[in-house]
């Protein structure tokens, strides 16, 4: 996403949607922008959480949202006259989602980055020892994300030499893009009870005390919250195994 929002002018018309992007970011001056997690309260929600499909969301968000929104109100009339005249947003939002499209259409190999997905995953269990007085024991998850992590990079690095020097596509790339598009539904886990089975994905799922934040690790969140340590015990051993899934299937792709 970072790749194509640097080839999308920005919506000022100075610089790209990327150079707005990253002025706006909340996050260290000179760090990357990085996608937030996933909640819920949009048509995403199950094929995240439920079926396990890589998912993006991409949109301007407006502070507090806009005054119209959900209302009798929020109609094409108020959009050309007020909050977007001459469609200058919809426009940009429309190359962002056409040139993300014909990418993915095109791209020999489909360009997944499970390694930075991984390090993701690690910042979430570091950050989990953070929540509350009950400290989960996550050492082999940690353990886990990192050896994802390290074979991911190995597998991208491959990749991209095999794409640029011309020998991908071949008989063999179907095979591995249909690896890499399952490799997320590895994470989904089905132990949970039936009135939690919906939310079956172990790393994103939705913020349930917010109306529509992500919540990194959602089992082991609610857990800790719970303050129930046979929970975070079982949450924690959800974890592991579907990262050791994940390994497992990336080791079978050539990682």
């Amino acid at each position: 996403m970072i790749l194509v929002t640097q080839d999308v002018p920005a919506l000022t018309g100075k610089g790209s949607v990327y150079d707005e992007w990253r002025a706006e970011s909340k996050g260290p001056k000179n760090s990357e922008v990085e996608l937030a997690a996933l909640g819920s309260g949009a048509d995403f929600v199950a094929f995240q959480d439920y079926l396990g499909l890589p998912t993006l969301s991409v949109q301007y968000d407006f502070e507090g949202s806009y005054g119209t929104y959900h209302s009798n109100y929020d109609s094409r009339y108020y959009v050309e006259h007020f909050s977007d005249p001459g469609f200058r947003v919809a426009r940009t939002l429309a190359q962002v989602f056409g040139v993300s499209v014909m990418r993915l259409a095109d791209a020999a190999v489909l360009p997944y980055r499970y390694s930075h997905y991984a390090h993701k995953i690690s910042e979430f269990l570091d950050d989990a020892g953070t929540w509350g007085a009950l400290k989960p024991n996550l050492d082999n998850a940690k353990a886990l994300a990192m050896e994802i992590a390290t074979r991911a990079g190995t597998l991208e690095k491959r990749i991209d030499e095999n794409v640029e020097s011309g020998n991908w596509p071949d008989a063999s790339t179907a095979s591995l893009n249909d690896r890499l598009t399952h490799l997320e539904q590895d994470l989904l886990d089905e132990s949970s009870s039936p009135a939690e089975h919906w939310y079956r994905h172990v790393i994103y799922g939705w913020n349930i005390y917010s109306l529509y934040d992500g919540q990194p690790l959602p089992g082991l969140a609610e857990a800790v919250r719970l303050r129930d340590p046979a929970r975070v015990a079982k949450e924690t051993e959800r974890i592991e195994n579907a990262l050791r899934r994940m390994l497992a299937e990336l080791k079978q792709a050539g990682g």
